[in-house]
């Protein structure tokens, strides 16, 4: 073989070994930032560093019993003899706790909070461990016999007791038992679904995901308890089921240890299940240093290529990979689905280091040999094969993505839809506040009249066919076009003062007297719409809904609710299910104060977003193609979705690029083929979101024809050039060596 030859070789290996530790820096910093949301107040803590993320994670938040944390899923029954425990119970220790009343002193170890229900009469319960945990009795809860002395019996609509937060009850690590007596009314299943027995909320006046720091439930639908905890990574863990009776006592206690959960009803074990660490042991070890691998690979084949040492080669990869895990890991501080570790600095290290040691025990040849394959099976498939395998692939993606683009649409809305104001179907999440106008329309709010509408109605900025209902105005409360039902009082009639709107309270609000059938029909025909009202909460108001178009409580088109100081909306589609809630969006701080807010909720087909008096919220719901894949396989959070959109444009566009790469590659004439890239980049994407655009209507989104554009063009470019340097050995040679020098493996 002569020199030249020996060059070109050398050239081709060098190139597949920069290919290749380009592509390994890629693949690190993909699976680490997407899907991404970065959300600093949840920002996770550094004590997890080392200890895996099984360990329940301190919030902060009061500890309730009978309600969750957005005063929803209320109790109906009663409960007795409370306790929590910072220690995991053995199942002797359990059955020596059923019939025994709540201890005086000394205070059994690890019991932190035990609450007896022994009062009989008042508006707080006694921390019997003398730790200060007082529990207040919120909306009356009736004072009652228990299992063992008093009780309390919680009626099913809004009743509980709040415990505020102590450093006994924040409990966190890998240590708990919860335990308690308990007798859930009989017609909790069919009347009322699921409930809440005890919760410390992971978010305040929130249910967002994890839902809990530390919680069960009684689930209508399986006819069990639930325990669930949040984690230090913030990943909700359960529902682990204990099977339990209804209209009997039970005594139920859930005990975790850091690797199991387990459930005794009555002193009997009936769980015992593994709990999976999230944390950097185990398979997550193993997949670090195999994400790390190909980069220290390519870096130890141009290190061999260009003749470093061994030592010096190894060294440097080692040190590579260290300095870039560990810049990575203090990144994900502000990632609160990732867990920053030690360990993962010490694993991805490694994989960096045996890639360098892989590529000096290999010689150098995997690359070559690898180039010179690829080629030769480039080479004889002919290029009509190629087209036909882009052609097959666009075809392909573009029926998927027209199947997962239905998925946000509304067509599943429900024509018997009532309009309720101030409550839901159920009657048991009554909004207290006023309410002073309301407009739906079917279209979508443009953002470009940010701040236009403020004093305005609907149709003066939209125009079309818009619902409005005044109601300032002395009722009823007719729609002013006349083609939908008026609004009719359900319960008390509250007192108002004239032109201030209707007020609602716990027993009275306002439900259409037919259903919404014109208006679901509008609605469902163009997938948008957008919503005008005007509110104001009531001084100190519980959580509940503001408004609600739904069938039944279980069955919902839209809802909007307040938590707290926080707007609730839950918007049906194929993705987010019947309720709404997989996920909800969460507006935080709308309300930090009883004072009237113009809120115009709109949704153009993809993109469900909130106008608080006039101005854009960063929060959104993104209904995209690649949030209905991912919604398929997991539970998701709205801060995920934009990150999922980009992943699943990417996992159409690059291959097709690549694949457009490898069909042009015969071509070299510069200007004709830069013009094929960009013009075939542009239709591709062009395709693509016309086709997305008259499923979910609305504009064209730019945005992502850009984006598709752009990585069409830029990944079949890369490959383009990159094949035609190896072909025609244009990358630079080792300097120092002469041509006669030039040696491979």
């Amino acid at each position: 073989m002569n020199a030249g030859d020996k060059g070109k070789r050398l050239d081709k290996a060098i190139g597949w070994a920069r290919l290749t530790a380009v592509s390994g820096l890629f693949l690190i910093l993909a699976a680490t930032l997407f899907p991404y949301h970065f959300l600093p107040r949840d920002q996770i803590r550094f004590t997890s560093l080392l200890r895996g993320s099984r360990g329940i994670q301190a919030r902060g938040n009061s500890l309730l019993i009978g309600v969750d944390g957005a005063f929803g899923q209320p109790l109906n029954g009663t409960i007795d003899e409370v306790r929590i425990y910072r220690r995991t119970l053995s199942q002797a220790d359990i059955q020596r706790d059923l019939d025994t009343a709540s201890p005086t002193l000394p205070v059994p170890a690890g019991l932190v909070a035990a609450y007896s229900f022994d009062e009989g009469a008042g508006n707080s319960v006694t921390d019997s461990t003398h730790n200060g945990s007082k529990g207040n009795l919120i909306n009356g809860p009736m004072w009652t016999m228990g299992r063992i002395g008093g009780g309390v019996d919680f009626n099913g609509v809004n009743q509980y007791v709040e415990v505020q937060n102590s450093p006994f009850i924040d409990i966190s690590g890998t240590n708990i038992t919860l335990s308690f007596w308990v007798n859930i009314a009989r017609d909790g299943k069919n009347s009322l679904g699921d409930q809440v027995i005890l919760a410390k909320p992971w978010h305040s006046n929130s249910m967002a995901e994890p839902f809990y720091q530390y919680a069960v439930e009684f689930g209508a639908t399986t006819q069990t308890l639930n325990f669930y905890f949040g984690d230090m990574s913030g990943t909700r863990r359960g529902p682990y089921e204990c099977p339990i009776r209804l209209g009997e006592w039970s005594h139920v206690a859930f005990t975790y240890d850091g690797a199991e959960v387990r459930g005794y009803v009555n002193g009997q074990e009936k769980l015992s299940a593994p709990v999976i660490r999230n944390g950097p042991i185990g398979f997550d070890i193993l997949a670090n240093v195999l994400l790390y691998m190909p980069l220290g690979f390519g870096l130890g084949c141009i290190a061999h290529q260009r003749r470093s040492r061994q030592a010096t080669a190894v060294m440097t990869g080692l040190i590579i990979g260290f300095a870039l895990s560990a810049i990575i890991e203090a990144l994900q501080i502000a990632l609160p689905t990732r867990v920053p570790s030690v360990i993962d600095v010490m694993s991805n290290s490694l994989g960096t280091m045996l890639g360098s040691l892989a590529a000096f025990f290999g010689g150098g040849r995997p690359f070559e040999e690898l180039g010179n394959q690829l080629q030769e099976s480039l080479s004889v498939v002919p290029t009509s094969k190629w087209a036909t395998i882009f052609l097959g692939y666009a075809t392909l993606t573009l029926l998927l993505s027209a199947k997962l683009q239905h998925a946000a649409t509304l067509g599943t809305w429900h024509k018997a839809s009532t309009l309720i104001l101030g409550n839901d179907h159920s009657g048991n999440r009554p909004w207290e506040g006023q309410i002073t106008q309301l407009e739906v329309a079917n279209k979508a709010f443009d953002g470009s009249l940010e701040n236009k509408f403020l004093g305005k109605t609907l149709s003066n900025v939209l125009g079309g066919w818009v619902a409005s209902y005044d109601l300032r105005a002395e009722g009823p409360y007719k729609e002013r076009s006349g083609s939908l039902p008026a609004l009719s009082w359900k319960g008390k009639m509250p007192l108002r003062s004239a032109g201030e709107g209707v007020v609602t309270t716990r027993t009275a609000w306002l439900e259409s007297e037919a259903p919404m059938g014109r208006l679901v029909e509008e609605i469902m025909k163009a997938n948008q719409f957008a919503l005008k009202i005007g509110c104001t909460p009531a001084a100190h108001s519980r959580p509940g809904r503001i408004l609600s178009l739904s069938k039944d409580h279980d069955d919902l088109d839209f809802e909007m609710g307040q938590e707290g100081a926080n707007l609730v909306l839950n918007l049906r589609t194929p993705i987010t299910g019947v309720n709404g809630r997989q996920p909800e969006l969460v507006v935080h701080d709308v309300f930090p104060n009883a004072s009237l807010h113009d809120l115009v909720v709109t949704f153009d087909g993809s993109k469900l977003q909130v106008y608080v008096d006039g101005l854009l919220r960063p929060e959104s719901l993104d209904l995209n193609p690649g949030t209905a894949l991912a919604a398929k396989l997991f539970r998701i959070r709205p801060e995920e979705m934009k990150g999922f959109g980009r992943m699943y444009y990417g996992m159409v566009f690059l291959p097709l690029g690549c694949i457009w790469g490898l069909l042009s590659r015969s071509n070299r004439r510069w200007p004709f083929t830069a013009f094929l890239f960009v013009s075939v980049g542009f239709l591709m994407s062009a395709i693509l979101e016309v086709t997305l655009m008259g499923i979910r209507g609305g504009a064209l989104n730019t945005g992502n024809l850009l984006v598709g554009t752009f990585l069409i063009i830029g990944s079949g470019w890369v490959l383009h050039h990159l094949i035609g340097t190896f072909n025609h050995g244009h990358l630079g040679r080792p300097q120092g060596l002469d041509q006669s020098e030039v040696e491979i493996g």
